[in-house]
């Protein structure tokens, strides 16, 4: 049966799945199910074999750069003698044994990172690094599991047995609502940050998933970026247009007037939402997609009640795309005077809403230029998606 349920038209609404507070962190039963996760508290084994978890993995942009933090979830002092890394270059495919392991070695603290560094990682990595070791080799690809004696695993970064896109040339934190141990990994439990940043290494620091929720914000420093740099590409700027008539689910036609006439755009044009891709709708004989009438409704819905409409750039990416219809992002206001942080990004709240994958974007390379509190437009939209794939609604019923 088709579900069409409208999520988060008022930002302020969006219910927090998971909570944190400052003094201790929490999670909901409602989102994963007991049966995954590995309980702290189990009476067959030892409570402090299971307060260890990964939280941070690093792959920078030159190979050698890697790093992997881990955190105790407990009050007291951890002997890491009996605990290790396991590395499966191979994947886990040729008999699920580990192709390299770290041996890990000190004492981590209460409430403490840990951060194990590879021997040839640069200087800003070493100098947060607890430990420093030779057999850590990993693109980011590899699964990773930390256990004890070699017997029990505590937690995970990827599946053994599969080959995943985890955290190359990025850096990957756990978020504060997913501190605890699990028996298979989540990728929604994280989030990536930019290639070559180190600056979370050692400390606990990633957005909450309200924020997440909510999507990027502008600046004013946004409103002073050019709308198309020197190379005749996006600058990243913002330009007010005026709603004329709308098409499906990720298109519309917009007034775009005459300051970017020097560039092609002036006037009527149809802008596509970047990044995302919506179902079809019935045209030239071609019979509609799943959720195609429902996703055009909900943009519609949307356009409808904005008051003002903002059209950005994307920076160093071409101002059209294939069909040349103009290509960027849309931030909607519902305020008559607005703020920049009034402004909404409906491409990404498209996605969360279950109505678009991420389409023709990389979470790598181009996106790491448009940046909200330290984490890319297109990681909001990765991680909305996984939002929108773990509640099953619309397009992701199902899956």
């Amino acid at each position: 049966m088709r579900l069409s349920r409208f999520f988060f038209v008022n930002i302020l609404s969006i219910p927090l799945l998971l909570g944190c507070s400052n003094n201790s962190l929490t999670y909901s039963s409602d989102i994963s199910s007991q049966d995954d996760i590995s309980s702290i508290n189990s009476s067959e084994k030892e409570e402090v074999e299971y307060n260890l978890i990964f939280t941070e993995l690093c792959i920078g942009s030159a190979a050698s750069n890697r790093a992997v933090e881990i955190y105790n979830l407990s009050d007291i002092d951890i002997d890491l003698d009996d605990y290790y890394i396991e590395i499966y270059r191979n994947y886990g495919l040729s008999g699920q044994e580990p192709s390299e392991i770290i041996d890990l070695n000190g004492l981590i603290k209460g409430h403490d990172t840990f951060v194990v560094a590879y021997d040839k990682a640069n200087e800003e990595i070493l100098a947060k690094a607890d430990q420093i070791d030779e057999n850590f080799l990993t693109d980011g690809s590899f699964p990773m599991t930390l256990s004890y004696k070699h017997e029990q695993i505590l937690d995970h970064i990827g599946v053994v047995g599969y080959s995943y896109d985890i955290a190359s040339h990025a850096d990957m934190v756990r978020k504060l609502e997913f501190f605890f141990p699990r028996e298979t990994f989540e990728f929604y439990d994280w989030v990536r940050y930019p290639n070559n940043t180190y600056s979370n290494l050692g400390n606990i620091n990633c957005l909450d998933n309200a924020t997440l929720y909510a999507g990027p914000k502008l600046s004013l420093e946004d409103f002073t970026k050019p709308y198309v740099n020197e190379s005749g590409d996006g600058g990243g700027g913002l330009l007010e247009v005026d709603l004329l008539y709308t098409i499906d689910g990720d298109t519309s036609k917009f007034d775009f007037g005459n300051t970017l006439s020097a560039y092609g755009i002036s006037g009527s044009n149809s802008l596509r939402y970047y990044g995302i891709n919506t179902p079809e709708l019935a045209h030239n004989g071609n019979p509609e997609d799943p959720y195609g009438s429902e996703a055009r409704d909900y943009t519609n819905s949307l356009l409808y009640q904005a008051k003002h409409y903002l059209v950005q750039s994307v920076v160093n990416y071409s101002l059209f795309e294939t069909y040349g219809r103009v290509l960027g992002y849309l931030w909607l206001s519902f305020v008559d005077n607005p703020n920049p942080e009034d402004y909404m990004l409906i491409n990404h709240n498209i996605i969360l809403n279950g109505y678009s994958n991420p389409a023709h974007v990389s979470r790598t390379g181009i996106c790491d230029d448009m940046l909200y509190q330290g984490i890319s437009y297109v990681e909001y939209l990765f991680d909305a998606n996984n939002y929108a794939k773990m509640l099953k609604i619309h397009i992701h019923e199902g899956e």
